[in-house]
């Protein structure tokens, strides 16, 4: 499970998205459910990649596909 850090809902691996906010020396990153999206985006945060999901067999997908 994954929790939204704008509503606090939880929702299953896979299904939030990475937003980051960059300040002096740091960057901040937290997961955005999509309907949190426009609130992450007026809070300064830019809503990036899907987060990795968890597929059947238990194994964490990365998200991305090899070439």
């Amino acid at each position: 499970m994954s929790r939204c850090a704008f509503c606090g809902g939880q929702q299953r691996l896979g299904n939030h998205f990475f937003a980051h906010r960059y300040a002096q020396r740091k960057i901040e990153t937290v997961k955005v459910c999509p309907g949190c999206e426009p609130a992450a985006r007026e809070a300064g945060y830019v809503v990036a990649e899907r987060e990795p999901s968890v597929s059947s067999d238990g194994r964490e997908d990365s998200g991305t596909t090899p070439p």
